[in-house]
């Protein structure tokens, strides 16, 4: 199994060039290159050019040994009312990933789901069913066109008189499969393991759940609370001395039922929150150690 990360936060820091060569020399055979660290509005992937911007990366991609296992596409946030507000703009960024993922021979595209405000457990799940429906579709001739795939993520809410995270637009696998079978062919899934958690399912049930369909991960640790994007295994704090409830993730059941559902793309970490522990001078090591850690996890499927 090849391991993957995102060039998120050291995209961010050093650019997207250096980001790549970065990952490539810590040891990751793949990337989930963070189309969404550009803005959204007048950045690269919106204007005229972004294919030779695309074409650029590619080379560096391949002058440093490391393939694009997947890219994240921009997101509207708030997620629907943004994009109601702007249908034009997120629809033209939809298309640019899509073509640029075809330029940087990238299989697929991660697109968040539009949630709607009032989105909380199942309350409005028909009219935001729906409205992805009509979201997606759009996108179904160009992945078509340019041989590319749209991989759709497993997403939370807020419940703000609660002050928890709750369930919402696919948060089970069975409105994530439901979405992929009325889309058609396009479309497959991408299960954020971090997610999982904390809208109360197992990793290891949710993969099950996808079969065939699950071609991507965003795989990271938390404390069953927060949405912290830690590396995994770090996540939840070992008490010192008062044991309180605990929400893990089994990382070695998740990592058997991916080898149940004969899964073929990367382990792909989206960890970045670990590294902004550290002095940014200590970045370079953080992802060296990010690297280790998801090796050790990939071994396990390779076994």
């Amino acid at each position: 199994m090849k391991i993957s990360s995102t060039t998120s936060r050291l995209a961010r820091v050093y650019g997207d060039e250096k980001a790549i060569v970065m990952l490539a020399k810590a040891g990751f055979d793949a990337m989930d290159y963070s189309m969404f660290v550009h803005k959204a509005q007048d950045g690269v992937f919106t204007n005229k050019g972004f294919d030779k911007y695309a074409e650029r990366l590619k080379t560096v991609a391949d002058a440093a040994g490391i393939e694009f296992g997947q890219i994240h596409a921009q997101m509207p946030s708030p997620s629907y009312p943004a994009y109601m507000e702007n249908q034009e703009l997120w629809d033209k960024l939809a298309v640019n990933s899509i073509i640029s993922a075809a330029i940087m021979d990238c299989p697929y595209v991660v697109v968040h789901p539009l949630i709607m405000l009032d989105r909380l457990y199942d309350h409005k799940y028909k009219e935001n069913y729906e409205a992805n429906l009509e979201y997606y579709g759009k996108m179904a001739p160009y992945l078509k066109e340019y041989g590319v795939k749209v991989a759709i993520e497993n997403m939370w809410h807020h419940d703000f008189e609660k002050d928890v995270i709750c369930p919402s637009v696919c948060s089970t696998a069975e409105e994530m499969t439901s979405l992929c079978r009325d889309l058609g062919d396009g479309f497959v899934t991408c299960l954020d393991v971090g997610h999982c958690i904390l809208t109360g399912e197992t990793a290891e049930g949710m993969v099950r759940g996808l079969g065939d369909t699950l071609k991507c991960l965003h795989v990271h640790d938390n404390d069953g609370r927060d949405d912290s994007h830690d590396v995994p295994y770090n996540g939840f704090q070992i008490p010192m001395e008062f044991k309180g409830p605990e929400k893990k993730i089994n990382w070695d059941a998740f990592m058997e039922a991916l080898k149940e559902v004969n899964y073929t793309g990367t382990l792909s970490l989206e960890a970045d929150s670990f590294m902004d522990k550290f002095p940014v001078e200590l970045y370079e090591d953080a992802n060296i150690f990010m690297a280790k850690v998801a090796r050790h996890l990939a071994n396990k499927f390779d076994k």
